[in-house]
């Protein structure tokens, strides 16, 4: 089974999820979170966080996948059908002046979810376009290779999210979802599971606890003013008051509370009703009964019951899939940090769902990482050829050597030693040649040229000395049924020559009046 490792970047926590495919889905077999603020924040805190992780779980050779939602570009978009060049221009224009950075500096990818045809008949797609720049992409390649990992893809909680409810038991046609994050928060608007429609909110639980650090009244200290540390505390522990008539820590009355927090609790209340009533209007749907919610932020105590009250609508946590197999992990654990995790377990997804952005850069270092493989095959077999073509140079030595040796026995034994003599001499000079590791280039082309046929004619001689091996490129001009007779007599020539150990044909090609031919010839070691 394949493993997974999703990494979650967000705001105020890291992130990490450990995973493995499995026939009906995926195995959830370890997680941890550690608050990292953006003042704390380095390479070395994210990368030692990483490592740690991947040690401690002995995890080897994982696909990756990283969410960074504040880096991250994601829009639905509806083109007319398009080739893939014109609808990169479109996607250019439609998104240029909404984009953070330059579209010239950006990384990017689109996907067609579904083509339709509209009201007015007019045939149409709907596209998913991502983009980073590409300063951020390449940053966070060179810090997970500091990791040992290769990046898979990168995503966005807006994805991820898509991702859970595809494979949740959610029902309504629409899905709304509120990502509350450390700094701000996000809407998205998903119909039949697939996403269309985000905007940012200026609400989170940051600006919640810095709405408490104003001057507070306390029956016990009277006027009081919370540093931030105590308001993050009285947020933590009371979260949004739902009785004004109590009284909180060191005699601090809810109501008080409650008055500080409300500009900012009507400001959220306000814009979701909007928006609410935006995506009724723009989707052409009846109603919107339930909204989900996610985030670092969305575990404020008492906000889903007053945004229930708020906005008249069924207000829960993202849920899980149910094909999510959650291991043997404590469940009231999972079930604190829900929020926090979930978003990684939706990147993870993008394994089986092929939602993942994968950056130029990440195509490109996959396609590095097989040439550098093909690389070292071919350094290997290379090595291997060498070693093998060695072995033989030697073993024909050696075969030439006793050759030799049969021959002087011979001539000492035969009254015509001096016709024996000029047989043995070539053996001699060719073993002495081989010995030197040079092939004798004169009698070579004065062999070659004594056993040509007339009507051969050479074009191109290509002799290498390394490799003991001789390629000869020409034309006979003969014609058809005489050309074939003329080279396989030429060919018969050669290997009957002590130069030449083996001779094959490399290509052949006659018309009627000459033919052209490749040989490859194998000199005698």
């Amino acid at each position: 089974m394949g493993k997974i490792l999703s990494i979650d970047i967000g705001q105020l926590f890291l992130k990490v999820a450990y995973l493995e495919t499995t026939e009906t889905g995926l195995k959830l077999l370890n997680y941890d979170l550690k608050i990292s603020s953006p003042s704390e924040r380095n390479d070395l805190a994210i990368t030692g966080f990483i490592t740690n992780f991947v040690k401690s779980n002995s995890i080897s050779a994982p696909q990756v996948f990283l969410t960074i939602s504040d880096d991250v570009f994601v829009k639905q978009l509806s083109l007319p059908v398009l080739s893939k060049k014109e609808i990169v221009e479109a996607l250019k224009w439609q998104v240029k002046e909404e984009l953070a950075f330059e579209f010239a500096q950006a990384t990017y990818e689109w996907h067609v979810v579904k083509e339709f045809t509209d009201t007015d008949g007019a045939k149409k797609q709907e596209v998913i376009f991502i983009a980073a720049s590409d300063k951020i992409v390449e940053k966070y390649i060179l810090l997970f290779r500091k990791c040992g990992l290769t990046l898979s893809g990168i995503s966005s909680a807006f994805l991820n999210y898509a991702n859970i409810l595809k494979l949740s038991n959610i029902t309504t046609p629409a899905q709304v979802i509120l990502d509350i994050g450390h700094k701000d928060s996000s809407l998205a608007y998903y119909e039949d599971k697939q996403l269309k429609f985000t905007r940012r909110l200026a609400f989170s639980s940051e600006k919640l606890i810095h709405s408490l650090t104003g001057t507070l009244i306390s029956d016990k200290a009277g006027r009081l003013q919370l540093s931030y540390e105590e308001a993050r505390d009285l947020k933590d522990v009371y979260g949004i008051p739902e009785d004004e008539d109590m009284i909180l820590k060191d005699n601090i009355k809810a109501v008080h509370v409650i008055s500080m927090m409300r500009p900012l609790l009507e400001g959220l209340s306000r814009e979701l009703k909007y928006s609410l009533d935006y995506f009724i209007s723009t989707f052409k749907i009846e109603n919107i009964s339930s909204l989900y919610l996610s985030g670092e932020g969305s575990d404020i105590k008492n906000l889903a019951s007053f945004l229930e009250k708020e906005l008249k609508v069924s207000i829960s946590k993202l849920p899980f899939p149910d094909s999510l197999d959650l291991g043997g992990i404590e469940k009231d654990k999972l079930e604190r940090d829900r929020s926090l995790i979930i978003s990684p377990l939706g990147a993870a997804l993008s394994a089986k769902e092929g939602a993942a952005f994968v950056p130029v850069q990440l195509k490109m270092q996959k396609i590095e990482l097989v040439e550098k493989v093909s690389l070292r095959l071919i350094v290997i077999t290379v090595a291997l050829s060498f070693l093998l073509a060695l072995s033989f140079v030697r073993y024909q030595i050696r075969i030439y050597n006793q050759k030799i040796d049969i021959a002087r026995k011979y001539l000492i034994s035969m009254s015509e030693v001096s016709s024996l003599a000029m047989k043995v001499a070539p053996y001699d000079y060719a073993r002495l040649s081989i010995q030197k590791g040079k092939v004798p280039v004169d009698d070579l082309l004065k062999t070659l040229s004594a056993l040509s046929p007339g009507e051969v004619k050479f074009d191109e001689l290509a002799l290498d000395q390394e490799n003991h091996s001789l390629v000869l490129k020409g034309m006979i001009n003969a014609r058809k049924a005489h050309s074939q007779r003329s080279l396989e007599g030429f060919i018969n020539k050669l290997k009957s020559s002590a130069f030449f150990e083996s001779v094959q044909t490399v290509s052949f090609r006659q018309d009627d009046l000459s033919s052209e031919f490749e040989l490859k010839c194998e000199l005698t070691h």
